[in-house]
């Protein structure tokens, strides 16, 4: 997985290669069918297929925290409709027992799918419930920046100034964590093999540049 959260292909090839070549039980197959799905959903790849095997290896497993991670994942290889609901009955499942980490992914996950049905105003709510819960929670198996990202999202949908400013210190902070804490052989990968990282990085661009002409605009 830090492959993965580097944006190490080739790395994570390799690593996949070699766990494929041992042998393992199936709690442990079915955690390296998770990560792999995971893997899949970084690189756009289908992950339909890992997720029903890692559902398959799981079944009468016991085994809380597995069974959200690969839930998550579950929910991104959805189409919209589908990834809402599903997202949806999670988060309330989540808010049932009080586990206020465990639903800020889910939160965010619903916010994402009602942007791309269009909703803006609804993906703004849940968006900012996510945010409100890292206030005294990290997400579980979730990146914060994506938690963050979606808010910058679904501020910009709604045509909130503030879209712009936000998504400026979330590249801000990414670039530092790049600086700070990624190995200088991987920042490249980091920041520009990551789709969620690029994409926050051409985001913060654009932001500035519509920021620059509106400023030149005021000045004729």
């Amino acid at each position: 997985m830090v492959w993965v959260d580097l944006g190490a292909w080739r790395a994570a090839d390799e690593a996949f290669a070699a766990i494929d070549a041992a042998r393992m039980p199936p709690p442990a197959r079915a955690g390296v069918a998770m990560a792999r799905a995971v893997y899949q959903v970084a690189r756009n790849l289908d992950a339909t297929a890992t997720v029903a095997e890692a559902e398959k290896l799981l079944a009468g497993v016991d085994e809380r925290r597995m069974w959200r991670r690969l839930l998550i994942v579950k929910v991104r290889c959805l189409p919209p409709a589908q990834a809402l609901a599903l997202a949806q009955t999670l988060l309330d499942r989540e808010a049932t027992r009080g586990n206020r980490a465990s639903q800020i992914p889910f939160s965010t996950l619903a916010a994402r799918a009602h942007l791309t049905l269009g909703d803006a105003p609804a993906a703004l709510r849940l968006a900012q419930r996510a945010i409100e819960g890292m206030r005294t929670a990290l997400p579980v198996g979730f990146p914060a920046f994506e938690v963050r990202y979606t808010l910058c999202e679904a501020l910009a949908a709604v045509d909130d100034p503030s879209a712009a400013d936000e998504i400026r210190r979330l590249a801000d902070d990414l670039q530092r964590v790049a600086a700070t804490q990624v190995p200088e052989a991987y920042r490249r990968s980091f920041l520009q093999g990551v789709n969620l990282h690029r994409h926050i990085l051409e985001t913060a661009e654009r932001a500035a540049g519509k920021s620059r002409l509106r400023l030149l605009k005021g000045w004729t």
